[in-house]
């Protein structure tokens, strides 16, 4: 199987569906989704709203689920955890990419987020446990689902098939996401500079250019998020 063509079709042929609204700042764009789902939750009080983040690793994604959230009783959903396994990947595909779109479970991502939606507020989900450190699903635990559903993922807005108003894509420079990969891998997953400087140049920079970036013709809202 062709690893790295798998997903080309569905990311480069989209087309703009709606004007994108675009903010300088993370927290410009912040206030401004809170804005309009407040808006759109008055109008559609028996839907659940479904939230799309997505963007390359280390733009900023979960800063901005967290400013975003606050204080508010919403269900989050981070989509790292239906990456398919080193050993799962060795076997599909022969070798091992945690950076293009089929290095995920699409399949699963889809199956739980019908079930997401289509379960009752204070019921709950089952979903994957995925180790980063151990580069597998370790297991499964229960979601407590509410009326807004956010997801964050590299490819949350090629991905989720369902539809929604509020795909979001985070941005930022390139050598910025290498500085921020490159403090959270090393602190946080246990890998050395090298192995994550080698890792970004062969893998991740090649899946921005040709799988992430496009989401951008379909966001609702381009977010850029520079800060240091």
């Amino acid at each position: 199987m062709d690893f790295e063509n798998e997903f080309s079709e569905n990311t480069h042929g989209g087309s703009m569906e709606n004007e994108t609204k675009e903010f300088p700042t993370l927290e410009s764009g912040v206030a401004a989704v809170q804005q309009d789902l407040s808006v759109w939750r008055d109008q559609h009080r028996d839907e659940r709203a479904l939230v799309l983040v997505a963007g390359p690793t280390a733009s900023g994604k979960m800063t901005f689920v967290s400013r975003f959230v606050g204080d508010q009783k919403y269900t989050f959903l981070n989509l790292d955890r239906y990456y398919l396994g080193a050993e799962e990947q060795l076997r599909r595909y022969g070798k091992v990419n945690f950076s293009p779109p089929s290095a995920l479970d699409t399949e699963r991502i889809n199956h739980d987020v019908e079930k997401i939606l289509a379960a009752k507020p204070g019921e709950t989900v089952s979903v994957p446990v995925y180790s980063m450190k151990e580069s597998r699903r370790t297991g499964e635990e229960d979601i407590e689902i509410q009326d807004v559903i956010i997801l964050k993922g590299l490819y949350t807005i090629d991905q989720v098939k369902h539809d929604t108003p509020f795909k979001i894509y985070i941005d930022a420079p390139e050598d910025t996401l290498l500085a921020r990969k490159l403090k959270r891998d090393v602190e946080e997953r246990g890998m050395t500079a090298d192995v994550v400087r080698s890792r970004f140049e062969q893998n991740v920079r090649p899946a921005i250019r040709d799988y992430v970036s496009p989401q951008k013709n379909t966001a609702h809202y381009l977010i850029q998020n520079a800060e240091s």
